[in-house]
């Protein structure tokens, strides 16, 4: 193999390396936070969106992938817009009410029995993402004002943002 050859071969590897690096960040997003479900102090479903930093736009809810085809994506059932980027915090919102500060886009109304479900929160302007909930109505029927689900797990609502933001990501 020639220098030149060599050379070529590197500078053909170093490209390729950084195109998927940059692809890869498409598909991973930077994640600075989690988000959750909880339910009010009346017993109204909420959503809960725990930012360590930066900022996030926009909550999504979609179902979950039951019953779809693999080149199917999961249906968008609403999307929610804070007024102003939500930074470092927790964030909650009804997810079946008006709630001041925040705008609602979509169809949901109230969770179906045995349905599967989506929560996550994102930047419109990056590439900057939170953990998002999975959960079905049943997960959502045993919890109480102080007690927020994340991930898998019931945290304590007073202690969530310490908890998320000091776990990894």
């Amino acid at each position: 193999m020639t220098a030149s050859n060599m050379v070529r071969g590197v500078l053909i590897l170093g490209c390729a390396a950084l195109a998927l690096t940059g692809c890869a960040n498409v598909l991973f997003p930077e994640m600075i936070g989690a988000t959750g479900v909880a339910v009010s102090a009346q017993g109204d479903p909420e959503g809960v969106v725990v930012v360590c930093d930066d900022s996030l736009d926009h909550v999504g809810l979609t179902g979950d992938r039951t019953g779809l085809k693999d080149d199917e994506q999961n249906p968008v059932l609403g999307t929610w817009t804070p007024d102003a980027p939500i930074s470092r915090g927790v964030h909650r919102f009804s997810l079946t009410s008006p709630t001041a500060g925040w705008t609602f886009s979509g169809s949901f109304e109230a969770f179906e029995p045995g349905r599967g479900y989506i929560l996550g929160a994102y930047k419109d302007s990056g590439n900057v993402a939170t953990s998002q909930v999975d959960f079905k109505d049943s997960d959502v029927d045993g919890l109480d004002s102080a007690t927020i689900l994340i991930r898998s797990e019931r945290l304590p609502a007073d202690t969530v943002l310490d908890k998320v933001c000091d776990a990894p990501q």
